[in-house]
């Protein structure tokens, strides 16, 4: 069974990429692919979101194990085969990239066919991916320079606010 994907971004309107993989690999193969596909760091956090045709969540296949799955709703990628989950062309499902910023890839099912695949296939390649966020990049940012005029100016407006609120009678006797 192969399994086509059309994979898009909200954040790049020309990127479009369309995937055929073997329906019998796990998800954590199509992640692996996926993040080797757009020069991503496969090591981030990332998450598969089964959803309904309105993008609404369904149910959440993890990279890793997590430890609020008490209810046990949530799939681990390695443990989760696509043809358990994909079943029917138009199916939808999210790809969470960036885990920690909540970006994802919207991905619909274009075809199933009982052909097998041996390796997956990029069929089609449109527009650059959106840049990974690792999370060194966050850590080795420079902060914004600190400017006391700046800090002054935000604490005066902060008191020419308060100041409408004392003398409004609505409010009397609160202050």
């Amino acid at each position: 069974m192969t399994v086509t994907f059309r994979i898009i971004s909200a954040e790049q309107d020309d990127f479009l990429r369309e995937v055929a993989i073997d329906g019998h690999r796990s998800f954590l193969y199509f992640h692996n692919y996926l993040q080797q596909l757009l020069g991503y760091d496969a090591s981030n956090m990332a998450s598969f979101i089964l959803s309904d045709q309105e993008w609404n969540r369904q149910k959440e296949i993890s990279l890793i194990e997590m430890p609020d799955n008490e209810a046990g709703d949530i799939s681990i990628m390695d443990d989760a085969s696509i043809c358990d989950y994909i079943t029917a062309a138009k199916q939808r499902l999210m790809y969470v990239f960036d885990f920690f910023s909540e970006r994802a890839f919207f991905i619909e099912v274009s075809a199933i066919t009982k052909e097998k695949l041996e390796n997956p296939v990029c069929l089609r390649s449109e527009g650059q991916p959106p840049a990974q966020i690792e999370i060194g990049d966050i850590l080795n940012s420079t902060p914004k320079e600190f400017d006391e005029e700046d800090t002054e100016d935000e604490f005066q407006k902060l008191l020419d606010m308060d100041a409408p609120l004392e003398n409004n009678p609505d409010l009397e006797g609160l202050y």
